[in-house]
């Protein structure tokens, strides 16, 4: 079977110090945990004080997302980081916005190789998962605001790391429904996770922006097929509420696709706006072919007894 992901960070949400992943990040059987800006590793004290602590990296750049996986298959965690510049009024030399592994070994995290972006936009989103089923972790990332709509890729893990290239994929790539458009945000929110049941991990990405029957930014997600050959566009489905079968009626605004998960291969869908800002979430289940419409189901504040107005039901999930 595939190895499985989880992405996290992305549409208006920025990691801050109290932003966190866990894991045994030099392999001393202690579980570990960094933040945006500084590692702890263990083992902790009952007061939560931790055997020693450093930054996570430079101060001079802003992380705009991480996730935590084992890239090599060697056993320790490592993590994997997008950032850039906070800004360039030092006078020195501002990096641009880059992916970088950093490399879980006996003395912690060590900065690993950088997967340069072909323009000035940071990933937002982040998430690990077998992609090709070789046994190791590959490296998916989201770049909503990136030129054309926005685009997802993949690093391939090896043993020896990760791959010096990543495979970009966009509305434009052949197989993939649809045309990318300024502010489609194609890239938000990326997930992995096998939904086919075929063994690879897929991808889902949300496309919040996506104006469709003349209504703006009504939104759509997308599902990427991982192979033994990687992620490509063929086969890719994209749904909506205007689809068949799904619950509810697009609407200007509700930015359906805000949040992603695959959870035991069906696919939960969020569009906080639903509804005035009442928020609403579906869940699709996964088949051979992909995700179907077919009893799917959806659910808003009030079947949950939660307050109605204002709620933004899934405007995170917890993955």
């Amino acid at each position: 079977m595939g190895r499985f992901g989880r992405a996290r960070h992305s549409y208006h949400r920025r990691p801050g110090p109290g932003e966190t992943q866990a894991g045994d990040f030099d392999g001393d059987g202690h579980l570990d945990l960094a933040t945006a800006y500084q590692m702890r590793y263990g083992p902790f004290s009952r007061t939560g004080g931790a055997a020693r602590t450093g930054p996570l990296v430079d101060l001079d750049v802003r992380v705009h997302a991480m996730e935590a996986g084992d890239v090599d298959g060697d056993g320790t965690t490592d993590l994997v980081v997008s950032s850039g510049p906070w800004d360039s009024d030092d006078g020195g030399t501002i990096p641009p916005p880059h992916l970088q592994l950093l490399k879980g070994t006996e003395n912690g995290l060590v900065a690993g190789p950088f997967i340069a972006y072909p323009d000035t936009v940071s990933a937002d989103s982040i998430g690990f998962g077998d992609i090709d089923d070789d046994g190791r972790q590959d490296v998916v990332f989201g770049r909503s605001t990136a030129a054309g709509g926005g685009l997802v890729g993949v690093v391939r893990g090896t043993a020896h790391g990760l791959a010096p290239r990543a495979t970009l994929i966009g509305q434009n790539t052949p197989g993939v429904p649809g045309t990318g458009e300024s502010g489609d945000r194609f890239g938000t929110d990326v997930s992995v996770g096998d939904v086919t049941g075929d063994g690879y991990a897929d991808v889902v990405t949300g496309v919040p922006g996506e104006d469709l029957a003349g209504r703006t930014d009504v939104g759509t997600f997308a599902v990427l097929k991982g192979s033994a050959s990687g992620l490509a566009g063929a086969g890719a489905q994209v749904l909506s509420q205007n689809t068949a079968g799904v619950p509810g009626t697009a609407e200007n605004g509700d930015r359906f696709g805000s949040r992603t998960a695959v959870v035991g291969g069906h696919v939960a869908v969020s569009a906080p706006e639903e509804n005035n800002g009442s928020g609403a979430v579906w869940v699709f289940p996964g088949t051979s072919s992909g995700v179907t419409a077919t009893r799917s189901v959806s659910f808003g504040p009030r079947t949950l007894a939660a307050p109605v107005p204002g709620a933004r039901l899934g405007s995170a999930f917890h993955r």
